[in-house]
């Protein structure tokens, strides 16, 4: 009996230092791995020299990358990443196996715990920065809004003397005030200029206006704006013509990143904001069925991940908005179920 007690105690203690043993060489691979990737995306970016655009913010990341990649098309070669594709490792092994020397990179640089975008930015310097929006997505991660912000903000210091960085929405303002050492950096309040670009036509798509010029997108949604405004900007950068910009704008086609659009057979309209939510997006969601005035709504949502404590309370009073406009909603997610 007393061999049997100790043969059980030795094992109690045994298997869980196996187990940290074996947590710690794996971490140790990961982060090797990662640094040999992030060392010849390095060497990549030196001797190609390609003209970098980074993309941050609580949301909007992707369809921001997906907007400007296709409106720049026109004035190089360019390179970026696919979908959600924003870690270091994920971004490194990308770029080193698909890069063959584009002018000009879009990359979106997420984070996920302090100094991640820093380590990055150290390894893939960006000219110019777009600064998508600043919610509390991501709480659960960081803890505070505050905190978030100062992560995004790695990104604004990485910038060289007079680079650009584009304020897509007002709330990102906390993000700069969070940077260190970034007087020589040219700071443009996207905000201040979309309603002089950006409307909403009947149809609930977002219509440009540039020059004399109106266009109308497949973009469903006013939330949209923000990055359209910042990625027209971007591309007369870039010397992109307003022409040119209205033509890529005609020819652009959503993908499942952005708020969808359906009507169904029975003459209800279907709201797809099921990929991927943020407090903004659903709002908006909310608010573009309130202008429509269909005669039956269908909400296709996933809920908002990342939102931590908070996560009950926002979910909350997004429903009671929801249920003012919307006769049904399909969930398709845990969150705030």
């Amino acid at each position: 009996t007393a061999r049997f007690y100790i043969g059980t105690l030795s094992l109690v203690f045994t298997v869980p230092l196996v187990v940290l043993f074996w947590s710690f060489i794996s971490s140790v691979g990961v982060w090797l791995v990662t640094i040999w990737h992030l060392a010849k995306l390095r060497s990549l970016v030196l001797r190609h020299q390609p003209t970098v655009i980074g993309i941050t913010g609580s949301y909007g990341k992707t369809t921001t990358k997906q907007l400007l990649s296709h409106l720049l098309s026109s004035a190089g070669r360019v390179f970026t990443t696919p979908g959600s594709v924003n870690t270091p490792y994920a971004i490194a092994r990308h770029f080193i196996d698909n890069y063959k020397g584009e002018e000009i990179v879009i990359l979106e640089y997420a984070a996920y715990c302090q100094g991640e975008i820093a380590r990055l930015a150290q390894v893939i310097k960006p000219d110019s920065v777009i600064l998508t929006g600043l919610t509390d997505q991501h709480l659960a991660l960081f803890g505070t809004k505050a905190k978030i912000a100062r992560a995004k903000a790695e990104l604004v210091e990485s910038l060289s003397e007079g680079g650009f960085v584009n304020l897509a929405a007002p709330e990102t303002i906390e993000i700069i005030d969070k940077a260190n050492n970034i007087s020589q950096v040219q700071v443009r309040k996207v905000w201040e200029e979309l309603d002089n670009i950006c409307s909403l036509s009947p149809s609930g798509r977002v219509s440009v206006k540039l020059d004399s010029m109106e266009t109308q997108t497949e973009i469903i949604g006013l939330q949209a704006a923000p990055a359209v405004a910042a990625a027209i900007l971007v591309a007369r950068d870039f010397g992109v013509t307003d022409e040119r910009i209205a033509d890529s704008l005609r020819t652009f086609k959503i993908t499942d990143n952005w708020i969808g659009r359906h009507e169904l057979s029975s003459g209800a309209t279907v709201i797809n904001d099921g990929l991927s939510s943020n407090p903004v997006g659903f709002q908006a969601a909310i608010d573009l069925v309130s202008s429509l005035n269909p005669k039956k709504a269908i909400l296709v949502t996933a809920g908002i991940v990342d939102l931590g404590e908070l996560s009950s309370k926002i979910h909350t009073d997004l429903a009671l908005e929801a249920k003012k406009v919307f006769d049904e909603v399909w969930y398709l997610g845990m969150e705030g179920k």
